[in-house]
């Protein structure tokens, strides 16, 4: 057999093995089971009665930054609504401040774009917004921080099933007025009993009404992806085979032409008739 073919025969051989083997293991890796919810369930807290265990009140400051719609902000008047110094003071004096915070767009300008399509003989087009660009900006919008004085309210709160389990729970309030402080402060005080809630799940309790969100999943697959790979695995084999019969075939007809005893009855053939 020619070594060049035999040579060819190998290679062909190791490529489209390579590729089989690329196309079944990607066909795996992607393919692999996932876990994707089908079902989710919410149970409702039930209502119950709560102890107060503990209360504590902490006065503090509560701050927000309120920004203009579009005006620029003279950097060299006001300082950074970032800067931890200037937030410092404005938090301790229980003030408010100007300051320059980033970049805003301020207006929008679009193209009107249309979408065509055929509805039996008639056309029908729609319009809307396209290539949208920003027109009009602020390098950095003007905006105030201010800090008042407000009030965190601690509570530590508990309930005790019919097992006598007890679970216990810990929330806060937020107080910006003395009437918030003062109705807060009476409702929660220490060894008063509170209406809660608590979740049939976990047990624990809290002081609002929610529920527990139970998800059931379900092992399921990337079945395109693996279907295309294995799409691909059996074109490469199907190429294999037809590959290497080709190169077979090419090879027998090499060895057979390349025969001595083929080729001396060959040439008496040829002679016999050249004498006729």
């Amino acid at each position: 057999m020619n070594k060049k073919l035999f040579g060819l025969i190998i290679v062909a051989a190791l490529t489209l093995f390579l590729l089989t083997t690329f196309a079944v293991w990607m066909g795996l890796l992607l393919g692999e089971k996932l876990y994707e919810p089908i079902e989710t369930s919410y149970t409702e807290y039930l209502n119950t009665t709560c102890l107060v265990n503990q209360m504590n009140l902490t006065s503090t400051s509560c701050c927000s930054k309120s920004c203009s719609q579009c005006r620029e902000c003279d950097r060299s008047l006001y300082p950074s609504c970032y800067n931890t110094t200037f937030l410092d003071v404005v938090f301790l004096n229980q003030s408010s401040s100007p300051c320059c915070d980033s970049s805003k767009c301020c207006k929008n300008c679009c193209e009107t774009c249309k979408n065509c399509w055929w509805t039996g003989k008639y056309q029908q087009c729609s319009s809307y917004e396209c290539n949208c660009r920003c027109c009009s900006s602020v390098s950095s919008n003007l905006c105030t921080y201010e800090c008042n004085p407000c009030w965190k309210i601690h509570i530590t709160f508990s309930y005790s099933t019919t097992q006598n389990e007890t679970f216990s729970q810990y929330e806060y309030f937020t107080c910006s007025s003395q009437t918030c402080v003062d109705e807060k402060t009476s409702n929660y005080a220490v060894n008063n009993t509170v209406v809660c809630y608590y979740s049939p799940i976990n047990q624990y309790p809290s002081l609002y009404r929610s529920y527990s969100e139970t998800t059931t999943t379900k092992d399921t697959y990337k079945f395109g992806i693996m279907y295309t790979f294995v799409a691909l695995f059996i074109i490469s084999l199907v190429g294999l085979i037809i590959t290497i019969i080709v190169l077979l075939v090419n090879c027998l007809r090499n060895v057979r032409y390349s025969n001595p005893v083929f080729n001396a009855g060959q040439n008496e053939l040829r002679s016999n008739e050249s004498t006729q």
